[in-house]
């Protein structure tokens, strides 16, 4: 089918709307699977920040338990000599 003057010869007047429809349908469908990405997109980058977040807190916790654990550890051996000699074994 020819195109005149902007219309497609040969078609009737539904077939002609719906093809000058067509590429404002693509349009609009990729408007959308933007859109759906860009949401996708500021949802993903909001968990990253809250996991981010977590393992932040969950290391200074380690941080913290490493420490303590050693300091304690520093203790018994400090204090090994005033346990009893089966618990001294075991140490």
């Amino acid at each position: 089918m020819a195109v005149f003057f902007g219309k497609v010869r040969g078609m009737s007047g539904e077939k002609q709307n719906s093809a000058a429809n067509q590429p404002e349908k693509r349009v609009d469908a990729l408007h959308d699977k933007v859109n759906n990405l860009e949401t996708l997109f500021t949802h993903l980058e909001r968990t990253v920040q809250d996991l981010d977040s977590v393992v932040n807190e969950e290391h200074d916790q380690i941080s913290s338990i490493k420490k303590r654990v050693s300091q304690l550890e520093q203790r018994i051996e400090d204090d090994k000599e005033d346990f009893p000699e089966d618990i001294r074994e075991l140490l």
